[in-house]
């Protein structure tokens, strides 16, 4: 089995319902991370360094983008 990597901008990282859009993909920082923490994280985050991505089948993928 193949997997695609869908990357923040490429097509099929969004859903959307018609009125809302999504991202598939997120990371999510919890209330019990330490504050220091979590300003690395966010810090790395806004300069580029840590990236969210999307992992889908490359049949799921397909489906995906012929239903778009």
């Amino acid at each position: 089995m193949a997997f695609k990597i869908v990357k923040q901008g490429d097509p099929g990282y969004t859903v959307s319902d018609g009125l809302l859009v999504g991202n598939r993909a997120c990371l999510e920082i919890t209330r019990d991370c330490p504050p220091s923490v979590r300003s690395v994280i966010q810090e790395a985050h806004n300069h580029g360094w840590i990236r969210m991505n999307a992992t889908f089948t490359e049949e799921e993928y397909a489906w995906l983008i012929l239903k778009e």
